[in-house]
């Protein structure tokens, strides 16, 4: 079976494990674009549940921005960040995940033009 990062729990579907989105971040050197594509996203098991992309987007353009995942990266408690060095400081490596962020929130209606179904 493939790893869908779900669990059923007392009748209730939890997603789980949201970090594992984060692929970049088990290897920093290998790039963290947030412009990289994700083509398999018409395979993901939930797709077929989202019928109003443009709608959600176009919601969140609205309500989030630089500073709003700022403040959500400042919540990373500093033993979090930057185990491996990657960065010279964990104050580098939080910069480095809102770059992620905004960049992947930038360029959100591409992803959605490559999730159509």
């Amino acid at each position: 079976p493939r790893n869908t990062n779900m669990l059923m729990w007392k009748g209730n579907l939890w997603l789980i494990d949201h970090s594992a989105s984060f692929i970049f971040h088990h290897n920093w050197q290998n790039g963290w674009d947030g412009k990289r594509p994700f083509p398999l996203i018409k395979k993901h098991v939930m797709i077929s549940g989202a019928p109003r992309l443009v709608d959600a987007d176009n919601e969140f353009k609205a309500k989030l921005n630089r500073p709003v995942f700022e403040s959500i990266v400042s919540l990373i408690p500093d033993h979090w960040l930057n185990q491996d060095k990657a960065f010279a400081s964990t104050d580098e490596n939080r910069k480095a995940y809102t770059d992620f962020l905004v960049s992947r929130f930038e360029y959100s209606s591409e992803f959605i033009k490559e999730a159509a179904l």
